[in-house]
């Protein structure tokens, strides 16, 4: 929402500067001191006062969240290494501050609009075309990239050759067994299950803090790259459904933070999914005949919140949804078609 409302503010301003720059119109920021006194003012002039007020909170707000949004963008570029987003972001954020400051009266000030809104096309151009798409960056960060990455805590990189030789160890299953009591220990004293006292008869040496960490990194990037695809409802048979998202795996899905909501075609009235199944792998199954529902011109939507808040949706239309829908649309094409006929005929 935030991020359509400041395209919409910016498209405004740039707008109006552009056509200013081409003497199209006036300049759009003139006129606000008629709202002063409104007594003597004639109505036109108030409309042109309304509209440089209406240019000069667009221009302000809408600059305020491009660098907002822009900050954000920076700080997601600076963790992956992502060098153009780095500098396209700064930028960004620097045609924000211009584009609020175009609307003050002062010095050159009023000419930075301009100036700001090619600053934002540039470097949002930028990001689209030269940026690293999430996936890149995946790949730079996995076992196999350049960058900082998933193993070994992050640590800078060593020479492939002894990562490749200390990776070996996830193959010995006798120090895999050790490592992963130590793993399952310590999810539970961070839980608080157990107390962190317990299991300290288990052995430790290097090749253990080593399978630890190679595997730990191993799962970081395996999440990483399933995050990435979301949250999706799939058909497994006739009323038997899937959602799979990797973050099920960090956040138990409930019926408090998982919401899954059907429709029958043509009906607003919503019927909830309280009876489902969440498995080890990231994914949950329900069935609707469990959850006294039989329908097959169905819509799901379902909506997932993690433990850090963030959102996790997809809507799934079924193949008799999708049917319906599309017939009800040709016979309005149909419908539409006949009355331009029939009013070409007459």
């Amino acid at each position: 929402m935030i991020v359509k409302t400041t395209a919409i503010l910016d498209i405004s301003v740039g707008t109006a500067d552009t056509a200013y720059a081409l003497k199209l119109i006036g300049k759009p920021g003139a006129g606000i001191n008629v709202l002063r006194n409104l007594s003597g003012a004639s109505a036109r002039s108030v409309l042109i006062g309304a509209r440089a007020l209406a240019y000069t909170g667009a221009a302000v707000v809408g600059g305020f969240l491009t660098s907002l949004i822009a900050f954000g963008g920076l700080s997601d570029a600076i963790e992956n290494e992502d060098n153009v987003s780095i500098v396209a972001n700064s930028a960004i954020m620097l045609s924000g501050v211009m584009l609020g400051l175009s609307v003050i009266k002062f010095s050159i000030l009023p000419t930075l609009g301009p100036i700001g809104w090619v600053m934002l096309l540039v470097a949002t151009a930028s990001i689209f075309f030269w940026g690293s798409t999430p996936l890149e960056t995946w790949v730079k960060k996995g076992f196999w990239g350049k960058k900082r990455y998933f193993y070994w805590n992050d640590q800078n990189r060593r020479n492939i050759n002894e990562l490749i030789k200390s990776a070996e160890i996830l193959a010995n299953e006798e120090i895999a067994d050790i490592a992963k009591q130590h793993i399952a220990r310590l999810e539970l004293v961070v839980t608080g299950q157990v107390d962190a006292v317990a299991g300290a008869g288990l052995p430790m040496n290097k090749q253990i803090e080593d399978y630890m960490l190679i595997s730990q990194g191993f799962e970081k990037e395996l999440y990483e790259y399933d995050i990435q695809a979301g949250l999706k409802i799939s058909k497994i048979s006739q009323s038997y459904y899937r959602i799979s998202c990797a973050e099920f795996r960090r956040t138990e899905p409930t019926t408090h933070n998982l919401v899954i909501n059907l429709y029958q075609w043509g009906s607003a009235l919503a019927h909830p999914i309280k009876r489902f199944y969440a498995g080890a792998a990231g994914e949950v199954t329900f069935y609707l005949t469990d959850n006294n529902i039989h329908i097959k011109e169905v819509r799901i939507i379902a909506e997932f919140t993690d433990k850090e808040g963030d959102t996790f949706k997809d809507v799934y239309l079924s193949e008799e949804f999708e049917n319906k829908t599309k017939e009800i649309q040709q016979q309005a094409l149909s419908a539409m078609k006949k009355a331009m006929d029939e009013g070409y005929s007459e």
